[in-house]
């Protein structure tokens, strides 16, 4: 124990020591950071846990990354008092809880599944912090492991399960929130509680990758089984545990009070037509298919929706109305020409 202490007051090898008490590994690179030695004078060890103080400093919350000659080590310090370690040993990485705050002008950590708490001397710079402790100061950097590749990888995405999903087991109610380029949202809620993480994710194969982040730092890699059966998303923890996980659409307000009184009236294209009332109510009609619309105006843009087998088909245009014609740009940049019937009557 004596040695693991040291490693702690070192100031990185706080995680990895602690592996052995419940701390998860995932495979990681480290990187190098320059690190000095300060006099004796800076020591303070404590032979029983230092209880962490409800005081904070502001200007540590963030990410901050540090190395000795072993390893590279990140404190996240998070507002509340509460924060991650993530330490790197080689091709080894560590996570473990901790908690901060301020005495007088030591940082005090404490280390979750251990009795190991450290005090540091601190000192704040640009951009960095120095954590003095054990006769050793480390010099801490803003932001995460500059050696860290896996922002930097491409990974394949299945964008068949891209979107929302959500599944509630036993009150408590599992989202994810994926998103076309990797980044996500994890949401866990019940009756009394909420707690949201940002994620990265991706495809391979069969499996679904999910990384736990904070501060863009990830914290855990997760490997799961997943298959879409029809509106459903089965994701599967360890072959073993299968969740099915329900779209969830999102639920926009749409303008539907017409807005522009140029645009009331039946129109008629190659493709479609469109009934606007001048209420905001109409009709889309393509061939022998007739559905319920609505339609407004919102900053400059033409919405347009029609509801098919109990679901809003939505489109946004821009749009120009003049002498009877219809000139409606969707996002995609194309282009239809709608004619008023009104004007085909008149000319007949």
């Amino acid at each position: 124990m004596k040695k693991i202490l040291a490693f702690v007051l070192a100031g990185l090898l706080a995680a990895s020591a602690l592996t052995a008490c419940g701390g998860k590994k995932t495979e990681e690179k480290g990187g190098d950071v320059t690190s000095q030695t300060e006099s004796k004078a800076d020591q303070t060890e404590s032979k029983a846990p230092v209880a962490v103080p409800d005081k904070i400093d502001d200007i540590l919350i963030g990410a901050w990354t540090g190395a000795d000659e072993t390893a590279v080590g990140t404190y996240i310090f998070e507002k509340g008092g509460t924060g991650n370690f993530v330490s790197y040993m080689g091709d080894k990485r560590s996570v473990v809880t901790v908690r901060w705050g301020i005495n007088e002008d030591k940082l005090v950590v404490s280390f979750d599944g251990s009795d190991v708490s450290v005090e540091y001397k601190y000192s704040v710079g640009e951009g960095e912090i120095t954590l003095t402790a054990n006769e050793k100061s480390i010099v801490y950097k803003s932001g995460p492991n500059p050696d860290r590749q896996d922002n930097a990888v491409e990974h394949q995405i299945d964008p068949a399960i891209a979107g929302d999903w959500s599944c509630t087991v036993d009150g408590i109610t599992m989202a994810y929130s994926l998103n076309k380029d990797g980044s996500g949202l994890m949401t866990t809620s019940d009756a009394k509680n909420k707690e949201s993480l940002d994620i990265r994710w991706y495809t391979e194969g069969e499996k679904l990758y999910i990384s736990i982040r904070k501060l863009d730092i990830e914290l855990e890699l997760e490997e799961y089984s997943y298959r879409l059966e029809g509106e459903e998303l089965v994701i599967i923890a360890r072959d073993r545990y299968a969740n099915k996980y329900q779209r969830v659409e999102e639920e926009i307000d749409y303008p539907k009070n017409g807005g522009d009184d140029n645009l009331a009236g039946n129109w008629y294209g190659t493709d479609f037509d469109m009934e606007l009332e001048a209420d905001g109510t109409g009709r889309y009609i393509n061939g022998d298919e007739k559905c319920d619309a609505f339609w407004g105006i919102k900053d400059g843009q033409f919405y347009f929706t029609y509801i098919k087998d109990d679901k809003a088909k939505v489109s946004v245009y821009d749009y120009i109305a003049d002498g009877g014609k219809l000139y409606i740009t969707d996002e995609d940049g194309v282009e239809t020409v709608l004619h008023s019937t009104s004007v085909e009557e008149s000319a007949e």
